[in-house]
C-alpha cells in the first residue's frame, strides 16, 4: 500500500502540467516575441530591412556620351540593399541602349522600368545581366527592384529619356 507521503512526492513531480492555461499562454508568447525578435535583427535589421535607407549621397546623372546614334550606349547599374548606384541616369530617345545590371547586394535583385516594359531577369548576388534596349518616348520613368519589398524600401531610380 502506498503511503500518503510517498503519494504526494509523485504528484509534485507531475506537478508541471496543472499550471494554470494563461501561464502556458504567456510563457509561449514571450518566447514567440523573443524569437521574433532575434529573427528580425539577425535577418533584417543587420542588412537594413528596416525600410529606411538614408540618401548618402544626391542621385548621379550619367552624362550622355558624344557619339554617333547609331552606336549603342552602354551603361553600368549596380544593385544594393536597397539602392540603385547611380540612381538617376538619362538617355536619348530613338539611341540603342546595352545596360548591365551588377548585384552588389546580399539579396536577389533585378532591374524594372515598367512604363517602358524593360527589366532585367532577377540576379543573385555577384552576379550581372546584361539587356538592350531603345526608348521611343521621352519623358521620366522610374526604375525599381521589383524582389518582394525592394521598391518600398527605397530601391528606385530615375531614368530620363531625352
Amino acid at each position: 500500500m502506498v503511503s500518503m507521503e510517498e503519494n504526494n512526492t509523485q504528484e509534485k513531480s507531475y506537478g508541471y502540467a496543472k499550471r494554470p492555461l494563461w501561464q502556458w499562454i504567456l510563457l509561449y508568447a514571450v518566447i514567440g516575441i523573443f524569437l521574433y525578435g532575434l529573427i528580425y535583427y539577425m535577418f533584417l535589421a543587420k542588412k537594413g530591412g528596416s525600410g529606411y535607407s538614408p540618401q548618402t549621397s544626391s542621385p548621379t546623372s550619367v552624362p550622355l556620351a558624344q557619339s554617333p546614334a547609331v552606336s549603342a550606349r552602354e551603361i553600368t547599374i549596380r544593385g544594393d540593399e536597397f539602392k540603385f548606384d547611380p540612381a538617376a541616369i538619362t538617355v536619348s530617345a530613338g539611341q540603342p541602349v546595352t545596360l548591365t545590371f551588377i548585384n552588389a547586394g546580399t539579396y536577389p535583385h533585378n532591374f524594372t522600368v515598367s512604363d517602358l516594359n524593360i527589366s532585367t531577369r532577377t540576379i543573385q548576388p555577384g552576379e550581372q545581366d546584361t539587356i538592350q534596349f531603345t526608348p521611343d518616348k521621352p519623358g521620366q520613368f522610374t526604375y525599381t527592384c521589383t524582389v518582394d519589398t525592394h521598391a518600398a524600401s527605397g530601391m528606385t531610380g530615375t531614368l530620363t529619356v531625352q
